[in-house]
């Protein structure tokens, strides 16, 4: 079965370099609570820990970002985490978290750029649309009563 949440992140992740893991987390119209719609890796235990920085961008309802967070099991690695939400005619309806290795603030930018026009396509509502035979025969048979 096709997750378009879980291709879409996918698609998000492919594009920066040096991603660790990413999550996107639904949210219920309480707003009290959410749920994970993907993952990457699929079967990442990792993406617990996101949720944190997800959490503030939610509250907020802005972009939230942590950065130089020292990795506790390597004292010469450091990660940066970057959380968005996803707004769909101003109602928050998700966010999406990653987590990657440390960068400057230039290429954390460009992450959140890319992330940001993302958003733009899994925040568009689809709209289903006629087929063309359709709207033809239509024209076709107004003008034919006048």
């Amino acid at each position: 079965m096709e997750n378009p949440a879980q291709n879409w992140l996918d698609v998000q992740c492919k594009a920066i370099e040096g991603l660790c893991s990413a999550i996107l987390l639904t949210i219920d119209s309480t707003k009290k609570s959410f749920q994970t719609a993907a993952r990457r890796p699929i079967d990442s235990k990792e993406s617990t820990e996101l949720v944190p920085i997800a959490r503030i961008a939610l509250e907020q309802r802005r972009e939230a970002i942590n950065t130089h967070v020292k990795d506790t099991e390597s004292s010469d690695r450091f990660f940066d985490y970057l959380a968005l939400p996803i707004l769909l005619n101003n109602k928050l309806i998700a966010v999406v978290a990653i987590k990657m290795a440390h960068r400057s603030e230039e290429k954390q930018n460009e992450v959140s750029d890319l992330i940001k026009a993302g958003l733009k396509s899994f925040a568009r509502p689809k709209i289903a649309k006629k087929p063309p035979g359709l709207l033809r025969r239509g024209r076709q048979a107004y003008r034919g009563m006048s």
